[in-house]
């Protein structure tokens, strides 16, 4: 048995314990060991190294990104909420600029290894871990912004133009018990093609998988990219230019509220703090009510232009 595959059984264990320990002594202390444990882990299993890649992040300036959201099913398939964040994009960056990414085109634009393909035909790697691989497989192969399908985003918002590298790096205190501490949005990042963060993470599940028949954590993504912060002053610095004082899940919490539905939406439009938020899909509302809630409003597209 390798040392990830014992590690990964390990996992919830330390995980539960960490847990207790910030509840019984309010410390974050626990938090900062836990995921320097994690850290530790992936350090002396996997061979990549953070340090060796040269390429700037911030790098030339890029006035013109592709948009990359992935659907699997395709388009038709998706929920209602997810079709009119993919069409409010349209309308934002241009319909001739946002790349909608399924089962049936994927291998038009990123090129995985044998070993992730099989592994994935054969569910040992998930879709959810899938589309990891294959976000990072595009942002190094071509640049651009990637934004999960679903995240609805304000058709006011306005794309910065002098950075080379993007994310969203919220402030506050909320941030303490995820590994990033905030200082990266993986549901929306991007860049120019071949940055170190790209290279680094496509060789990173490159070699994970070969190596490995099991997902060490959940959140290997940002595992594997706290790797890379932790010994990146270049990235620390970009982070804290990129810090804004955003409520990226403002909206996720009222999705089913019938009153007030009028001013939140306002809200997310016009003012710049809110306008990019991360919703789900995955919420139970009865038909008759629907029609009176904020979900319903935010699936509502016909005011989107898309040509």
């Amino acid at each position: 048995m390798n040392n990830i595959k014992i590690m990964a059984n390990l996992l919830p264990k330390v995980n539960l314990l960490r847990k207790v320990a910030v509840k019984l002594s309010g410390n974050q202390l626990y938090n900062d060991l836990y995921y320097a444990w994690i850290r530790n882990v992936i350090m002396k299993s996997i061979d990549v190294n953070p340090v060796n890649y040269t390429e700037s992040l911030e790098g030339k300036k890029q006035d013109s990104w592709k948009i990359w959201v992935m659907w699997w099913q395709g388009e038709s398939a998706a929920p209602n909420i997810v079709k009119a964040n993919i069409m409010r994009l349209r309308q934002i960056f241009g319909k001739e600029n946002v790349v909608l990414i399924t089962e049936f085109n994927y291998q038009r634009y990123v090129n995985l290894t044998p070993e992730i393909q099989n592994k994935f035909s054969h569910g040992v790697i998930s879709l959810t871990h899938l589309s990891d691989i294959i976000r990072f497989n595009l942002l190094n192969s071509h640049g651009g912004l990637w934004v999960d399908a679903t995240v609805a985003v304000s058709e006011n918002y306005k794309l910065p133009r002098n950075k080379g590298f993007l994310t969203l790096v919220p402030v506050g205190d909320g941030y303490a018990s995820f590994i990033g501490h905030g200082m990266w949005t993986g549901w929306f990042i991007g860049g120019n093609k071949g940055g170190a963060l790209f290279q680094y993470m496509v060789d990173f599940f490159n070699e994970y998988w070969e190596k490995n028949d099991v997902l060490f954590d959940y959140y290997l993504v940002d595992d594997a990219i706290s790797v890379f912060a932790e010994v990146r002053s270049d990235f620390q610095a970009i982070q804290k230019d990129l810090a804004y004082d955003g409520d990226y899940y403002y909206l996720i919490n009222k999705l089913t509220y019938e009153t007030g539905t009028h001013e939140y939406v306002e809200r997310w439009r016009e003012d710049e703090r809110y306008m990019i938020q991360k919703l789900t899909y995955k919420i139970s509302v009865k038909p008759l009510m629907k029609e009176r809630t904020l979900l319903y409003l935010l699936e509502q597209t016909d005011n989107v232009e898309t040509s």
